[in-house]
C-alpha cells in the first residue's frame, strides 16, 4: 500500500472499468457543453496524434467554415 495504510480491498476489473469510462463521457460532455456555451472550439486530441498535424487541421477546418 502505497499510503501506508494496511488494508486490502477487492476490485471487480469490469465494474471499475465501466465506472471510470462513465464518469469520463460525463467530464467530455460537461467540458464540450462549456466550450460551446463560450463560443469556443471544441477539439479531442489523443496524445499519440502529432500534435502540429492537428492544429493544422483544425486551422483549416475553421477556414473552410468561413
Amino acid at each position: 500500500d502505497s499510503e501506508g495504510g494496511a488494508g486490502s480491498f477487492l476490485a471487480e476489473p469490469d465494474q471499475v472499468r465501466r465506472l471510470y469510462r462513465d464518469r469520463f463521457d460525463a467530464f467530455l460532455k460537461k467540458t464540450e457543453a462549456g466550450a460551446q456555451y463560450r463560443g469556443c472550439d471544441w477539439i479531442l486530441a489523443r496524445t499519440d496524434q502529432d500534435p502540429y498535424q492537428l492544429l493544422q487541421s483544425c486551422f483549416l477546418e475553421r477556414d473552410r467554415g468561413r
